[in-house]
């Protein structure tokens, strides 16, 4: 589909911002405003595989209404790529690269920024609290922590940058950037294992929702909230207790999530209150 202006500019006031030249600060403003606006979550993944929309990427306004109307967001395909749409738009300077973890090559999106031959990397798809770009063209080690958790971003000996997530000092899981630039089509056929039973995110719920002093954290039934200093974690026992702390709790009150519950339950014969 034509990509318009008024698509850019509804995108812009979803994220209750203007259209400015590119800047340091305008990209942080705009970083920030698309993780806190656009969860990481499955749910809508979920309901497109129930409904057999798993060859590609929904389209910009598809993945720009849901989250308007529904209070969607998405994983790191959606996320990061249609954020490099509205980055390219506003004037940035913004390539796309693949991300080495361990299910595989090139598994994962992420978006470089060059501003004033300065190299940012920037992701808003991988659930994490990266409120602000990575600045890595003069690079030193650098973290992020909230809770329990902690991201650290350090140089590979290969010259790759390596996001790596602690839990408690334990380590979860990390991710490595492949330097060079890809297309989203070059995505195209991972995107569409990631519909497969054996994929990360369809055999589960996850949502992570970012605020400006907290995130919260579904797994399944759990729920996780975290803040500075401590990490409180809750269980839910039913699907209408589930819907209210999603309305409540993580402020997405017109996300379905019974209707992916629901798929879990009954096309994948899961269910997380067992």
């Amino acid at each position: 589909m034509k990509l318009t202006s008024d698509l850019f500019n509804r995108y812009l006031d979803h994220l209750s911002l203007q259209k400015n030249p590119p800047s340091e600060l305008f990209l942080k403003q705009l970083i920030k405003a698309q993780i806190i606006k656009f969860p990481f979550e499955n749910i809508s993944k979920l309901i497109l595989w129930s409904e057999g929309k798993v060859n590609n990427l929904i389209n910009f306004e598809t993945h720009l209404n849901n989250s308007i109307n529904l209070n969607c967001g998405g994983t790191c395909y959606a996320n990061n790529y249609y954020f490099s749409r509205l980055l390219e738009y506003l004037g940035f300077d913004v390539s796309i690269h693949g991300a080495d973890m361990g299910t595989g090559i090139d598994v994962h999106l992420v978006l470089k920024v060059n501003l004033n031959d300065k190299i940012f990397l920037v992701d808003v798809g991988y659930g994490a609290p990266f409120f602000d770009p990575f600045y890595i063209s003069s690079f030193k080690p650098q973290g992020v922590k909230i809770g329990e958790l902690e991201y650290k971003i350090v140089l590979t000996n290969d010259n790759r940058f390596q996001v790596i997530v602690f839990k408690r000092n334990n380590l979860v899981h990390d991710y490595i950037v492949n330097n060079k630039v890809q297309s989203i089509e070059y995505f195209a056929e991972e995107i569409k294992n990631s519909f497969c039973d054996d994929s990360e995110f369809m055999d589960k719920l996850r949502i992570f929702r970012f605020f400006n002093d907290h995130s919260i954290e579904l797994n399944n039934n759990k729920y996780t909230i975290n803040s500075d200093n401590s990490s409180d974690h809750y269980f839910v026992k039913n699907i209408e207790e589930l819907k209210k702390v999603v309305s409540t709790k993580f402020n997405l009150p017109k996300l379905p999530i019974e209707k992916a519950y629901e798929v879990l339950l009954h096309e994948k014969k899961i269910d997380i209150f067992s």
